[in-house]
């Protein structure tokens, strides 16, 4: 689930996390993604998120399409 804003209980948590993660200093992205974990920590599937969905994916065929320009 990725949200822009939180309620007061989960905005607390997510304070902790970030000053335990990041350096005082960093900049924040406006969204924060929070999974939903199994009992046994199993990442459940998910859309990490729909604004960047399929990203990754795009970012394994750049080496290929690369070199199918490179032969044309």
């Amino acid at each position: 689930m990725e949200r822009k804003r939180w309620s007061a209980k989960n905005k607390v948590i997510i304070e902790r996390v970030r000053n335990l993660v990041f350096p005082p200093d960093a900049s924040h992205i406006p969204y924060v993604h929070v999974l939903d974990l199994m009992a046994t920590g199993y990442i459940k599937a998910h859309v990490d998120s729909v604004r960047v969905c399929n990203l990754n994916h795009l970012m394994q065929q750049i080496p290929f399409l690369m070199q199918e320009l490179i032969h044309l």
